[in-house]
């Protein structure tokens, strides 16, 4: 009787892996104009444990958003064909040929069945020692493990395939942004959202809204920032001077442009222990986003939001001051702008509704041109990723779109199709 019953506990195994397996080995094929690889079928398939059974399904759904973003995007320093995306609800891909096939890097992530996703990736990042480390900062919830949390700080020492989460010290595990230091790898800096997690009201969020690592991620000490409610959304370190830091926070219920709420921009030269604020000229601190030029780090470029969009904003002296980038012309209202480490001149950015398309400039920003028109398809950028290879250029955005440019970010056209159907959205 023994025997039988674990004979029909083994059939009943199998038959739920084999369930399972039809159910996520789905071809997509992508969408988009451009070269035929964009057009190519795309295999995408999840990954499983030793033991035949995957950590969480192989469909999430977030309860949460509605746009099915990639919040993350990262590519692999040496090898432009290897990259990673960030999916909200349903994990972690990697394609290794440069977007034609893409595949689910879920193990170790964990599974939240009471809202039936993984945990948002905030962000990706390759390790600048050891491309084989991968970091990701991610949300899903607060709290720990046994009451609903999946989100934290995760690590792989495996190039992606199995994942650890390393939470030692942090008082709310929604991590939305990180950074590594170029200079020293140990050190990684960490950015909270103690405004609140997206969908959660967080569980404790008196505690920082920053921390670092000295020893790659595996603990945590708080930095205080001049306010602790805030969404840290950017931490950038000067390359060249590692004592140098920037970020960017707000909060998210506070409408006044210029409340004292937000942290809007903020600098610190002594590697985090003391911060100034840095929004001199700005006419709003509200849903910024900060990036550097990787040539010289005197000179950053930023977006806010204002009553009329996204306003793009340039200081040359390192954030004491901040003057209007573009007043006329198509990148008026352009954001997320990303310097190209290959030539200072060379600027890519997005602009959101009405417009709805990417620009590039070649002289610095005296001239734009349009690289793509994405208005009918309604959709947001979150992620410009230039390569190791100045032609080779990603771009990751909501509604499970990703982009890739071959001339340097002149044109740009999908990789990746419609993912709707495979992540159950």
């Amino acid at each position: 009787m023994k025997k039988s019953g674990i004979i029909l506990f083994s059939n009943l195994r199998y038959i739920f892996l084999a369930g399972v397996i039809s159910l996520i080995l789905i071809t997509i094929v992508g969408m988009g104009g451009g070269s035929s690889s964009a057009n190519n079928a795309l295999a995408i398939t999840s990954d499983y444990g030793t033991d035949g059974m995957i950590d969480g399904p192989g469909v999430g759904i977030s309860p949460n958003d509605s746009d099915n973003t990639f919040h993350s995007l990262a590519v692999h320093p040496t090898d432009p064909n290897t990259v990673l995306i960030g999916n909200e609800g349903n994990g972690i891909f990697k394609s290794v040929d440069g977007g034609l096939a893409w595949r689910r890097i879920n193990i170790g992530l964990h599974y939240s069945i009471s809202i039936n996703a993984y945990p948002e990736i905030y962000e990706l990042i390759f390790d600048t020692r050891n491309p084989d480390k991968i970091y990701a900062a991610t949300t899903g919830g607060p709290g720990p493990t046994t009451s609903g949390g999946i989100g934290g700080f995760y690590y792989s020492n495996d190039k992606g395939e199995t994942w650890t989460r390393s939470i030692a010290g942090i008082h709310n595990y929604a991590v939305v942004s990180l950074a590594q230091d170029q200079n020293n790898p140990d050190i990684i800096y960490i950015g909270m959202d103690n405004a609140i997690s997206t969908g959660y009201t967080p569980t404790d969020n008196s505690g920082p809204n920053m921390y670092k690592s000295s020893d790659g991620g595996l603990t945590w000490v708080g930095l205080n920032l001049p306010v602790t409610n805030n969404r840290i959304c950017n931490i950038i370190i000067d390359p060249a001077d590692s004592n140098t830091i920037y970020c960017e926070g707000w909060e998210a219920y506070t409408l006044e442009d210029l409340s004292s709420n937000h942290l809007g921009f903020a600098k610190s030269t002594d590697a985090g222990q003391t911060w100034v604020r840095i929004n001199n000229g700005l006419p709003s601190l509200k849903n910024g986003c900060i990036s550097i030029d990787p040539n010289n780090s005197s000179m950053l470029y930023c977006s806010i939001w204002t009553d009329e969009g996204a306003a793009p904003y340039k200081t040359t002296d390192g954030g004491a001051n901040w003057v209007r980038f573009q007043t006329e012309g198509p990148a008026r209202s352009i954001s997320n702008l990303k310097v190209s480490p290959h030539n200072s001149d060379t600027i890519i950015g997005s602009t959101s509704s009405p417009s709805n398309r990417l620009y590039v400039t070649s002289d610095g920003g005296s001239t734009w041109s349009e690289a793509l028109d994405y208005s009918g398809a309604g959709i947001i950028f979150k992620k410009i990723q230039y390569t190791g290879n100045e032609n080779i250029v990603y771009g990751s955005a909501d509604q499970l779109k990703v982009y890739k440019s071959v001339d340097g970010g002149a044109t740009f056209s999908a990789v990746i199709g419609d993912l709707q159907s495979f992540i159950g959205h």
